[in-house]
């Protein structure tokens, strides 16, 4: 229990290595579509922790907004990029009720595994605090 209760809030976080460039997708990504298509994944990358409410994953209804707001290029030229993350395998398709989503697998996992954490850094806390609002509510004598 100790060392649930010496845990810290920590803010989200990319979790990105230091050898990106080393990555077959990544390369492929690069050579072919230069900086500006790795700078709208990364982009996106930090943008999916945004939409915590469809499990992480973007409906291709905001590209229209997405692209005139964050990233300054047409909706067309963004939903290209984002179909080469796709056949590259850098993303995935989904649907849902007639709805289409994309997403990275590997950015939800690890969206989840930090959203789990935040939960049990809450719990602690609270758990923590109860036990030192019922202490000291115990030490104080009753007039």
């Amino acid at each position: 229990m100790k060392e649930v209760l010496e845990m810290k809030i920590t803010k989200p976080f990319i979790k990105l290595d230091e050898d990106i460039m080393k990555d077959i997708k990544i390369q492929k990504l690069v050579f072919n579509y230069g900086f500006e298509a790795f700078g709208i994944y990364i982009t996106f990358l930090t943008l999916f922790r945004y939409y915590e409410e469809e499990n992480y994953m973007i409906n291709y209804k905001n590209t229209k907004i997405l692209s005139r707001n964050s990233f300054g290029i047409s909706e067309t030229r963004l939903k290209n990029f984002i179909k080469t993350f796709v056949e590259i395998g850098l993303f995935n398709n989904f649907e849902k009720d007639g709805e289409k989503y994309f997403y990275s697998k590997r950015r939800q996992e690890d969206l989840l595994a930090q959203k789990e954490l935040r939960e049990k850094q809450i719990a602690a806390a609270k758990a923590t605090n109860r036990k030192k609002y019922e202490k000291f509510s115990t030490d104080i004598p009753i007039r």
